[in-house]
């Protein structure tokens, strides 16, 4: 359920784009302004050891390329309105939750609604409503959704105010402004290392940079959502992805395909 509304969003809102554009746009002026730039495209190919009439063509090509990009300006606007109101909102619906420690529940939903599940933590074993796994599990389906579920390992600095430090592969950094000098983290287990400090969680009376710091653990559970599981993996996307990654895949063979059957040339 969760793909097929991403994809009536992605159709939708690609669908108001190829719209506008077919109907703001002169289709036959951006035709032919796009056969006219495969003609220099060819000419230049041809002259390419003439400097002079290469330059003269492609000086004609950005000509050519500006005018399209003018004319396309104002149905993108238009578009992109609806765009920024609608990706947040979906954002908000098939976002990734997270439980910490002190979690006894969370709350899954689509775009129908949601409900509330009892969150039950047992070492490495996590029960969210009716289903029950070991971390780190991939594809669990709560309430109609995917989810894999893992471990988050944290860090919480408290001093004058509070850091979280986001550990991966047991490594992580953190400063304490912008310009600040970067300080480096290693957790093993209970064991921590920052710089070349080491203690064991929870740590009190930490001195960095002039400031007294207490160390704990703040490990978190992170549910992430699951809206596209393909047979295989994709290069850096792997083969389960959240909702943009499945948003733009989507978009691509959509976009192409209302394009071709609209006749929009923009």
């Amino acid at each position: 359920m969760d793909f097929f509304v991403i994809f009536a969003v992605a159709f939708s809102l690609l669908l108001l784009t190829n719209v506008l554009s077919k109907i703001l746009i002169n289709q036959k002026d951006v035709k032919a302004k796009k056969e006219r730039i495969q003609e220099l495209n060819k000419e230049m190919k041809n002259k390419k050891n003439d400097v002079d009439a290469t330059k003269k063509l492609m000086g004609e090509v950005l000509r050519e390329n500006n005018s399209i990009f003018k004319m396309t300006m104002k149905p993108l606007i238009v578009s992109f309105i609806f765009v920024i109101i609608a990706l947040p909102i979906i954002n908000g619906i098939y976002n990734d939750k997270f439980i910490t420690e002190n979690s006894n529940e969370v709350e899954i939903g689509n775009v129908f609604g949601s409900q509330k599940y009892t969150v039950q933590l047992n070492g490495e074993e996590i029960t969210v409503g009716d289903t029950t796994c070991t971390m780190p599990c991939n594809a669990k389906q709560i309430n109609g959704a995917i989810f894999n579920i893992k471990t988050e390992e944290r860090v919480l600095l408290k001093y004058q105010e509070e850091k979280v430090v986001n550990i991966q592969n047991g490594r992580g950094e953190f400063s304490f402004g912008f310009f600040a000098e970067k300080h480096f983290v290693e957790k093993d287990g209970n064991e921590i290392r920052i710089d070349s400090t080491a203690c064991t969680l929870p740590c009190d009376n930490i001195t960095l940079e002039g400031k007294s710091i207490e160390i704990t653990g703040a490990d978190q559970i992170k549910l992430e959502r699951v809206m596209l599981l393909m047979p295989f993996p994709l290069p850096l996307l792997g083969n389960d992805m959240g909702w943009l990654a499945a948003y733009i895949i989507i978009s691509v063979p959509v976009m192409i395909i209302q394009k071709r059957f609209l006749k929009v040339y923009s």
